[in-house]
């Protein structure tokens, strides 16, 4: 019996943690990708002359990028923040509804159902903003390299 309850201490414990490093990734990459994005913009307001056809594709394909990854970080702390919502609500009836009524259960049920579907698509988010990042940042990198490839020395 100590045993299980050490094991559930532990898991507990790193359950934690993982939530904490996943927030922190997703903290991270919005705040490089609206870094990214003041960097191209920044780009396009000093630029000398207006960019071709091509470079402002690559351009606006990468603002388009990196405003998706904003926009999907940022809904990722609400799905987490509803998520954990749900869960405490749930938590919160068992306690203080000790002797289990077939409403409760449904109430429970329903919670639980909803606090699964939420972390199902923070889980879908946290993947697609990486790359929705990364996908933005490359476009930048081609666009820059369209524009200024020419002043590099080789």
């Amino acid at each position: 019996m100590e045993d299980q309850q050490h094991f559930d201490q532990l898991v507990r414990h790193f359950q934690g943690i993982n939530a904490a490093n996943l927030t922190n990734i997703i903290n991270t990459i919005l705040a490089l990708s609206v870094a990214v994005t003041a960097f191209g913009v920044n780009m396009l307001i000093n630029a000398q002359k207006p960019l071709n056809r091509l470079p402002s594709c690559w351009f606006i394909a990468s603002l388009f990028f990196l405003f998706l990854a904003d926009i999907v970080g940022i809904s990722i702390l609400f799905t987490r923040l509803e998520d954990y919502r749900r869960t405490i609500m749930g938590a919160a009836l068992q306690r203080d509804n000790p002797p289990e009524t077939e409403e409760l259960k449904r109430k429970v049920i329903k919670l639980v159902t909803q606090a699964n579907r939420l972390n199902k698509a923070t889980n879908i988010l946290a993947y697609a903003q990486p790359g929705l990042f990364i996908a933005g940042f490359l476009c930048l990198g081609i666009s820059v390299l369209f524009t200024h490839g020419a002043k590099l020395n080789w």
